[in-house]
């Protein structure tokens, strides 16, 4: 179900300007927008430079190289905006924020709240709060819902609209950090994401994008798999088109393969299957979970 902002505190008094700086994946690319429709409830207005904005939040990515240092980086550059503007409120959100939690406000004067990922429906609330009170605001706890209720968010879709399907990874693969800045794996409802599509097609949406760290683990509450959450969207929904990524070569089967054919005049055929590597000691380093030859069989 989707949050209604006029039944929460948080609704700023006046229109105030929000300018949000996005890194990273379409994961990022989706929470913005998710962020933007938030407190468009809460009468906040998207502007398009810094200097309009009364709210500056960097929405970061621990993946690229240098995460914290880019995040100091861009808050830096903002200093001369917030000796001018009192009432400015900066923040940080994303994967750099769930992993550093409260000593990015340590280390930087200048930030006055911290979101991490699983808070991103808390962010009116702990604005309003910021506003109301002027204590900085942090809140980077996970919840550990075994499956989650995230209803697609956006302000104007348009063609095409990204749907978050999983959230979080069980993999741990040696290089990567997402387990630990967007949580174990949890799967959206395979009824809720069916009623998520058709509330999208409803407003003009021809082409969903389904997204996840890992979407080929898709496992829903009633035992719906990924291979037969694209039938199911396929067959009880109107949208014309469906995308997904990423996938992970571990988990790519024939079964999927048979479904993306039988019902290829909507599945795309698109697949992004990372290889990482092609020495199979490296992919074993790498905690990847196949060989060489299984990924070239694939």
């Amino acid at each position: 179900m989707q949050p209604q902002a006029s039944e929460k505190v948080g609704i700023a008094k006046e229109k105030l300007g929000v300018f949000i700086s996005t890194y990273g994946c379409q994961m990022n690319v989706n929470d913005t927008e998710r962020m933007f429709t938030l407190l468009e409830m809460s009468n906040y207005v998207p502007v398009t430079s810094p200097e309009q904005a009364s709210l500056i939040i960097i929405n970061s990515c621990s993946v690229r190289e240098k995460p914290v240092h880019k995040v100091h980086s861009e808050v830096g550059r903002y200093r001369k905006l917030k000796a001018v503007n009192k009432s400015l409120k900066i923040g940080v959100t994303g994967c750099v924020a769930q992993q550093e939690k409260k000593k990015l406000m340590d280390d930087m004067d200048l930030i006055d709240f911290v979101v991490g990922t699983d808070a991103i429906d808390e962010l009116p609330q702990i604005v309003a709060r910021l506003r109301e009170s002027d204590e900085k605001q942090i809140d980077a706890k996970f919840r550990h819902q075994e499956a989650y209720q995230v209803d697609t968010l956006v302000r104007n879709p348009g063609v095409s609209t990204f749907v978050n399907i999983t959230k979080g990874c069980d993999n741990f693969c040696t290089f990567c950090v997402v387990p630990f800045t967007r949580g174990r794996e949890r799967s959206r409802k395979y009824s809720e994401l069916v009623d998520d599509v058709k509330r999208l097609v409803d407003r003009g949406v021809k082409e969903v994008y389904l997204l996840g760290q890992n979407v080929n683990s898709y496992q829903s509450e009633c035992g719906v798999n990924f291979a037969h959450l694209l039938k199911g969207i396929a067959l009880e929904t109107d949208i014309e088109r469906i995308r997904y990524t990423t996938s992970h070569p571990k988990d790519f089967n024939q079964e999927l393969v048979d479904i993306m054919q039988e019902y290829r005049e909507k599945i795309c055929e698109y697949i992004h299957l990372p290889v990482q590597s092609g020495n199979s000691e490296v992919l074993e380093r790498m905690n990847r979970g196949y060989t060489r030859e299984e990924y070239i069989e694939k």
